[in-house]
């Protein structure tokens, strides 16, 4: 477990390094199965990076989703918890939107539950302050117009 959490230290600082844009390393990390949940997926089911996601195709869909969508603007890890069969990566990340230009910043939470015998991860479930993220995406209404 602790050879998984160091692999997922390296993916995520290469993905902070790029801007969000390689998410390579993260594919190295997950099973064909692989199934992406979170909690946008549920409070905000209508917007375009909303999941869930399965399998490699459809991780890699998400990422493309949020490079199509999204500037990052940084991303930095605050701890990497290891337990018995998951991992949990807490950090903070800010973006930019790239149609309504606002800034999303938030506390991140990232369980990846790791097939022992595999040494991969078969699901991963993330938390974000949805509020945040619905501001940037232009869907709660601007201080000025209230």
């Amino acid at each position: 477990m602790k050879n998984f959490a160091a692999k997922l230290q390296a993916a995520y600082e290469a993905w902070g390094e790029s801007g969000g844009r390689t998410p390579d390393r993260f594919m190295a990390l997950v099973t064909p199965e692989i199934e992406l949940h979170s909690v946008v997926d549920t409070s905000l089911p209508h917007v375009s990076t909303a999941g869930p996601y399965y399998g490699k195709a459809g991780i890699f869909h998400y990422f493309a989703k949020m490079a199509e969508k999204w500037e990052m603007i940084e991303m930095h890890t605050r701890n990497i918890i290891v337990g018995q069969s998951s991992v949990v990566w807490y950090g903070h990340s800010s973006w930019r939107n790239l149609q309504t230009l606002r800034r999303y910043e938030s506390p991140k939470i990232q369980i990846w539950n790791v097939e022992k015998d595999r040494g991969l991860a078969s699901s991963v479930f993330m938390m974000l302050d949805t509020y945040s993220f619905a501001d940037a995406m232009g869907m709660l209404p601007s201080p000025e117009n209230s």
